[in-house]
């Protein structure tokens, strides 16, 4: 079995096994209920994830093991905030599974945009300066 990944700095986890065809069976539930989803595809649920599933998840993409994405701002009830995604195919007792991590960055992403935005406004007044 694949380790989980770890996220790099403060923020919430969760993780989530879900079925081949994307139901969730088992939540630790630290940033959204999951139980609410209990029935349906997250594909479904999560429209940023379905064209991603079909693409990657199917049966006829076997040999396919991970997929991560990263920076997705979505909006869980009752939080919202910005993620980082990662699937994982997995063995779950005695059944394949996809592991999926959530971690929440969404104080790293924004430090980041102030960042660049910082960056960006020095190296445009730089511009004006010398021109």
């Amino acid at each position: 079995m694949t380790k989980p990944p770890v996220a790099d700095g403060p923020g919430l986890v969760q993780q989530l096994y879900l079925t081949p065809d994307g139901q969730i069976f088992e939540s630790c539930d630290s940033i959204f209920a999951a139980e609410h989803l209990r029935g349906q595809s997250v594909a479904v649920a999560f429209p940023v994830l379905e064209s991603c599933w079909k693409s990657f998840f199917q049966p006829e993409n076997a040999d396919f093991r991970e997929f991560a994405l990263r920076g997705v701002h979505m909006g869980f009830p009752g939080f919202d905030g910005i993620f980082d995604f990662k699937f994982l195919k997995v063995w779950f007792g005695q059944r394949e599974a996809i592991y999926w991590f959530v971690a929440e960055r969404t104080a790293y992403y924004l430090r980041h945009q102030a960042e660049q935005q910082r960056r960006n406004e020095r190296a445009l007044c730089e511009k004006i300066v010398t021109a």
